[in-house]
């Protein structure tokens, strides 16, 4: 149970890291070749602030970014685990036939 817990900290903290930097990296660069320059100051390092300063103030749009590489993750899980549940409950009817 506690290397359970371990791991699903661990999942988190790299996930949340993942959220806070290359994600607002790759929004920038992708943003700069699909919409164009960004207009707010200090370019990437301005972005990443801004994206920073949001947090503190609690936006909720800020902490969905940050958090959606946890769950992107989180939502996989689901539906592997619903369609591994659904898989075993037909094995279950065709068995007891």
């Amino acid at each position: 149970m506690r290397s359970q817990i371990k791991y699903e900290l661990a999942l988190a903290v790299v996930m949340l890291v993942i959220g806070l930097v290359p994600v607002p990296i790759a929004i920038y660069f992708v943003g700069q070749a699909v919409v164009g320059p960004y207009e707010g100051d200090g370019g990437l390092i301005g972005l990443i602030s801004q994206i920073g300063a949001d947090l503190v103030r609690l936006r909720l749009a800020a902490w969905m970014l940050v958090l959606s590489p946890y769950l992107i993750v989180q939502l996989l899980r689901a539906v592997a685990h619903w369609r591994r549940f659904k898989r075993d409950d037909v094995t279950r009817v065709t068995d007891s036939r």
